[in-house]
């Protein structure tokens, strides 16, 4: 291994020089394995939090640490990804290949390392098994579309430790996958209990499939009779079978996150819209529309809110989205709608930003417009991570001035 580059740098030097020593002691074996080990850990964290290095040092320290990984054995390899897993600055490629070895070596990793991020975790859950799945359902920060990602993978135990994760927040659609699972396999049902973010439909839904004691556990934490509930179940019940409650066609993961489970849908909700339908219906938006008048009054009432903004998208009613979003943000209807069809969600992240709408709400909005940008397709893993990011870089004050700016400088199309 050539340490030579970095041995004349003045701040990584002598550390530099510390490693190859070590590393020498640890290939002899000359103090133990054990101590060895803690001991060039000790100094890759040193290397890893030394400040004022440049770019060129950090990449070179990068690509030297890369070496040692892919050279040493696994036990030396599961001490330093145990060490670099609590390095907040810890460098995004080195946590990367630790993440992608043995579940031995990458579960400190995949489990605190802030390195990774979300298309990293994407492609981690998509090429690797259920080892793997666990350990990133027991991270402290979850964005839905890994939740989602996650509650895929059908695993018993990876749904376990995202019920045991109270740091995270489950959307609608992984509750109701795990409560699919929990009606087989009980040890679910007792910990989907415990989580707050319940939807009453998932409650009730598991309600009739537990025994008697997690029934009890139910009534008790929802404050509900068993009369109440069997009343709700029956109601459901007739729903279903009158079909009012069934969509025309299956959703996919992450556009299920947006329905709220307890809506009813019109027969109009329930149609097939094709994005050549959706495309060629707001071709032409203007404030003459029936829709932006509409929205006006909606406006003046107090009643145009996220809440029915979100709600006449499920429906489809995408030319009522665009002009309650117009008016919302005093921008015209033709350009929200040529925002709307922005592959990566820019324009509209920043439009949420500075008027204050949630990442959620912002995620959702992306998620069902999708047939505006020209596709039925499920959105795919790429653009989910990038739509994530690009609302989570936006400056508040940056996104308002576009906004006064009536995107005169053309954001929503960078």
């Amino acid at each position: 291994m050539d340490f030579s580059l970095l041995e004349k740098s003045e701040n990584l030097g002598h550390l530099m020089v510390k490693l190859h020593d070590v590393y020498n002691e640890y290939k002899q074996d000359i103090f133990g394995t054990v101590f060895s080990q803690n001991r060039i850990s000790d100094v890759v964290e040193e290397i890893l939090t030394e400040e004022n290095i440049t770019a060129e040092e950090q990449e070179l320290v990068t690509e030297i640490l890369l070496a040692l990984v892919k050279e040493a054995e696994e036990k030396l390899k599961a001490a330093i990804a145990d060490r670099i897993s609590v390095i907040d600055d810890a460098p995004r490629k080195l946590a990367r290949a630790l993440a992608n070895d043995d579940i031995m070596i990458a579960r400190p990793i995949l489990e605190n390392s802030v390195s990774l991020s979300d298309d990293d975790l994407v492609y981690l859950i998509n090429t690797k098994e259920n080892d793997h799945w666990r350990s990133i359902a027991r991270r402290r920060s979850l964005d839905d579309a890994i939740i989602n990602k996650l509650a895929d993978t059908n695993d018993s135990h990876t749904y376990n430790a995202l019920l045991k994760n109270f740091n995270i927040r489950l959307t609608q659609y992984s509750g109701g996958k795990i409560a699919e699972k929990a009606k087989k396999e009980h040890f679910l049902a007792g910990s989907l209990i415990g989580r707050d973010e319940l939807s009453q439909s998932i409650i009730i839904d598991i309600y009739q499939h537990v025994g008697e004691a997690l029934q009890q556990e139910i009534l008790k934490k929802y404050n509900y009779t068993s009369e109440e509930l069997n009343k709700a179940i029956n109601d459901i019940s007739a729903e279903l079978s009158s079909g009012e409650a069934m969509s025309a066609k299956p959703m996919d993961a992450y556009e299920s996150t947006a329905l709220n489970e307890n809506e009813e849908l019109s027969d109009d909700a329930l149609r097939i819209v094709t994005h050549k339908d959706a495309f060629l219906d707001t071709e032409l938006m203007s404030k003459n529309d029936e829709e932006y008048k509409i929205a006006l009054k909606y406006k003046q009432s107090g009643e145009l809110t996220v809440e029915l903004m979100t709600r006449h998208l499920r429906r489809k009613q995408f030319r009522s989205f665009i002009a309650q979003l117009a008016v919302t943000s005093k921008l015209d209807p033709g350009l929200i709608k040529d925002i709307l069809r922005q592959p990566y969600g820019k324009g509209l992240a920043i439009i949420c930003v500075a008027l204050d709408i949630s990442k959620e709400d912002y995620m959702n909005f992306y998620l069902l417009t999708q047939p505006l940008r020209g596709s039925n397709r499920i959105v795919s893993d790429g653009n989910i991570s990038k739509a994530m990011a690009t609302y989570s870089r936006i400056d508040p004050r940056y996104a308002q001035q576009v906004m006064d700016n009536n995107f005169n400088s053309g954001e929503h199309i960078r």
